[in-house]
């Protein structure tokens, strides 16, 4: 039995359907389960299922399958998800475009990226919002590419920055970056800035990189079974900021890109080398998502990371290919 989509509407605006049930359903429809809705939303998942349950009762219909995997989508669950993305979407974008008429531009984006473009971008990005629209909130979570492009099609983010991101029709993408990576090594006496070598250099060093499925450990090993050679792995660390730290002791070397390092290498506390022939390289996409509209502010803070990262390239501190867009 498919919901009377007339009656809903009416029960909406007549205040007895709560926009807040729609965006609880929405993410448990989403996400397929109950107990990853209830921690997404930071609510108690008894709660969680009152309100959907409540929800049922309202448009008397069943709106969910539960089952010992999760849940899925009745017919008119898929129904009222689809209807409700789009009303939903579109009171958030009319609230963000209604309250910036006449005033500042204000409200709340959520921008993932992974954690080398979150080392270079956020400070000189935020300081330029703080400048330029202060009453913008900005929320920003850090994670692999792979986890970046889910949360993106999941709606949880506004805005991504990933690596590598295949072209997607649920995501509208653009190339800002091919960056290339560095060998990074302990610091060298009397070293400071980049210096040149070869994948010799890469092959004969004891490595610390990120364990699989990392987007940068699958590039780094990707090109060095094509030149025919494996790498002495000797550490696999998932945190970036370790990873600095210990090539700085003196444990190991890694591969990353420039703009994550250029400061501990000008102040000469890290060597880098650039490879000849530039064979480590990736692609920097900008991303946000083709099924919800993006908010003023969320336009904004989008116009602000091209020119950041415009900025960080001619400065020297990002280096690559700059896509201009």
């Amino acid at each position: 039995m498919l919901p009377d989509i007339e009656n809903w509407h009416k029960s909406l605006w007549e205040g007895t359907l709560e926009f807040k049930q729609l965006h609880y359903f929405r993410h448990v429809a989403e996400l397929g389960s109950f107990s990853k809705a209830a921690a997404f939303l930071s609510i108690a998942q008894p709660a969680l299922s009152r309100q959907i349950r409540n929800l049922e009762i309202e448009l008397d219909v069943i709106l969910l399958y539960r089952n010992g995997r999760g849940v899925t989508a009745t017919e008119a669950g898929a129904v009222l998800l689809e209807r409700s993305k789009a009303i939903l979407e579109q009171c958030a974008k009319t609230v963000n475009e209604v309250s910036s008429i006449g005033g500042a531009v204000s409200g709340r984006v959520t921008l993932g990226l992974t954690p080398t473009v979150s080392q270079v971008l956020i400070r000189p990005l935020i300081a330029k919002l703080r400048e330029e629209y202060p009453k913008i909130s900005l929320e920003v979570v850090e994670g692999f590419s792979g986890h970046v492009n889910e949360w993106l099609v999941m709606g949880r983010l506004d805005i991504g920055l990933l690596n590598n991101a295949p072209r997607q029709k649920h995501l509208a993408a653009e190339d800002l970056l091919v960056e290339e990576l560095l060998l990074v090594g302990p610091p060298v006496e009397g070293l400071k800035g980049i210096q040149q070598s070869t994948l010799k250099k890469v092959k004969k060093s004891p490595m610390i990189l990120p364990s699989r499925p990392h987007g940068l450990r699958e590039l780094v090993d990707h090109v060095t079974i094509k030149h025919g050679f494996s790498l002495d792995v000797t550490h696999e660390i998932n945190s970036l900021s370790t990873i600095i730290d210990l090539v700085e002791d003196g444990a190991g070397s890694t591969m990353l890109p420039y703009a994550a390092v250029y400061r501990e290498v000008t102040e000469g506390r890290l060597s880098a080398y650039r490879i000849k022939g530039r064979p480590f390289s990736q692609t920097v996409v900008l991303a946000t998502p083709t099924h919800r509209p993006l908010s003023l502010a969320g336009h904004r803070v989008l116009d602000c990371i091209k020119q950041e990262v415009h900025l960080l390239h001619t400065d020297g501190k990002w280096l690559g290919s700059y896509q201009k867009t």
